[in-house]
């Protein structure tokens, strides 16, 4: 059919269409619930168009972290009532502090501040409760909460990508070892979004992690292809190379990765950890220095610099930062608990306590 309206509204002729549309449609579906509700949107087309501008720089992560969240406070300086930018505000803090850019006393009060507020003003809206869960999950560590929200929040928006994805990579996959669910649920985020080199990329290291190394370099290669500046997506195809075995090559990206992230604290690792198995100590060493002054310097939290010092042989140190870890609620030790990159820190026989207090399944 042909629509024609006044675009005085553009919100509202979202909804029209959507309306009629469903109602065309109805004798399809199972039951009249099944006709979708409207949404309730800010009314400022800036806000709008800003919030979206945040969410593309979110999904490249590292450094555009920085651009998404100053996307998503102008649209909150625009409409302070927003939903869905606050619940963007909320998984930028996170996903900041997740990746070394700010400390656990900077991003926790803030990102839990705006998921309170984007419930308030969305309390039926998935994007909202997808960030209620990945609050649950990797600062409460309370699995059956984040399972419940995560679960809530697929329901009522299925195709919001960081809930597919967070569901199926942090919870099913690396916290509960359920690899192949897990995997399953990435693939429906790539068919649901076919050029997101996000969801290609965390495909990609959940395929590594439960062991599938070719179709994952194929898939982290694709994703670089859709986005060559991604910093996940360089990451990806590291962490694939490194742990398929293939060492130069995995040292090769890793060399070009870190001039296009910045030198990110997981490429640092993985180069780190490339080095070590090409037994080219001097070079790890080298590496291991950076992190540490990155640490001292208060720009690096205690999870990765863990896992520098297991590396290198450390156990107590990396033990100690395991422990100050769980102390200051570093997100990043959740991940790295099951990651392959953490093989290492999960060596030491006292981490296995570690590991229990977080309630995560052994992934070896």
């Amino acid at each position: 059919k042909k629509y024609d309206r006044e675009l005085d509204d553009v919100f509202k002729v979202q909804d029209e269409i959507a309306l009629e549309i469903a109602a065309q449609l109805k004798i399809t579906l199972t039951d009249a619930e099944s006709i979708p509700k409207t949404r309730q949107q800010t009314q400022s087309i800036e806000a709008y168009q800003m919030y979206y501008k945040g969410r593309s720089f979110f999904y490249k992560r590292g450094t555009d972290l920085a651009a998404a969240l100053k996307c998503f406070q102008q649209a909150l300086k625009i409409d302070p009532n927003y939903a869905l930018a606050l619940s963007g505000l909320a998984d930028t803090y996170i996903m900041l502090c997740f990746h070394g850019y700010l400390s656990t006393r900077e991003c926790w009060p803030e990102a839990i501040a705006a998921a309170k507020k984007a419930l308030q003003y969305g309390p039926d809206l998935g994007e909202v409760h997808n960030t209620l869960a990945i609050n649950a999950l990797l600062k409460h560590r309370n699995l059956k909460e984040a399972r419940s929200e995560f679960k809530l929040a697929l329901k009522l928006n299925p195709t919001h990508l960081p809930a597919r994805v967070w569901y199926g990579m942090f919870f099913l996959a690396h916290t509960k070892g359920n690899f192949k669910e897990g995997i399953e649920q990435l693939k429906i985020a790539v068919e649901n979004d076919p050029l997101s080199a996000y969801a290609h990329a965390c495909l990609s290291l959940t395929l590594t992690s439960g062991g599938k190394y070719e179709e994952s370099i194929l898939i982290a290669q694709k994703a670089i292809g859709l986005d060559p500046k991604s910093m996940i997506a360089r990451y990806a195809l590291c962490y694939s190379y490194l742990w398929s075995g293939e060492l130069n090559r995995a040292l090769e990206e890793s060399l070009v990765a870190l001039d296009i992230t910045n030198r990110h604290v997981w490429i640092l690792q993985i180069t780190l950890l490339t080095y070590l198995k090409l037994n080219k100590r001097k070079e790890a060493v080298k590496i291991s220095n950076e992190m540490e002054d990155m640490y001292s310097n208060h720009n690096l939290l205690p999870a990765n610099m863990a896992l520098a010092a297991a590396a290198m042989g450390n156990e107590e140190y990396a033990l100690e930062l395991s422990k100050k870890a769980i102390k200051i609620g570093d997100p990043y030790l959740s991940f790295l608990s099951s990651l392959k990159d953490g093989k290492v820190l999960r060596a030491i026989p006292g981490f296995k306590n570690i590991r229990k207090s977080l309630g995560y399944a052994d992934p070896e």
